[in-house]
């Protein structure tokens, strides 16, 4: 009987093993990337915390099969945005309003044509209570290298984006969002 169990149990977890590498090679695990969407407040040095914020939208989502877009706010003023110890990597976060320089992290691509830019600043003057959605291009410079160029736009106000997320219940988290998207009631 002791026997039969052992054997059962060997073959269970060979099963187990054969299910996760078919996984791994499928791409579904290894190319997972597990967000959290909810707004995270960044504290700017001991400075107290301020009464006003804006909200500044992360991309992070697959746009074709193991091919991705990863737009995170890595940097505020020299201050960390996030702990890379995070279970789930934040992507949308809440910035005193004001002039501030962002550091992002930016990647594009896939694995085999991956493309990144060695955390590329932006500067902008962020409005209390307006929303800004992160944007990446893939372009190339002058000697033929491709990187990811990175800029800030402002899409509408908080209200209209808490309108939005109402009105759009399966939005997936990390997509980037347009000010037409915001607008329409």
């Amino acid at each position: 009987m002791a026997d039969r169990k052992n054997s059962a149990f060997s073959l269970n977890l060979v099963r187990c093993g054969v299910s996760l590498v078919a996984l791994l090679a499928s791409g579904c695990v290894a190319n997972s990337f597990i967000v959290d969407s909810e707004p995270r407040k960044v504290r700017i040095g001991k400075a107290a915390e301020p009464a006003e914020y804006a909200l500044v939208l992360g991309q992070a989502y697959e746009f074709a099969p193991n091919s991705w877009s990863n737009l995170i706010v890595k940097y505020v003023d020299g201050h960390k945005a996030y702990s890379e110890m995070d279970l789930r990597t934040a992507i949308n976060f809440l910035i005193p309003s004001g002039q501030h320089t962002l550091k992002v992290e930016a990647n594009y691509g896939n694995i085999q044509d991956a493309k990144s830019s060695l955390e590329p600043k932006v500067t902008a003057d962020l409005q209390a209570g307006e929303v800004y959605q992160l944007d990446g291009r893939r372009t190339t410079d002058s000697r033929g290298e491709s990187w990811v160029q990175v800029r800030l736009e402002h899409i509408g106000s908080m209200a209209e984006y808490q309108a939005f997320r109402a009105r759009n219940p399966g939005f997936r988290s990390g997509q980037p969002l347009t000010r037409a998207q915001l607008s329409v009631p």
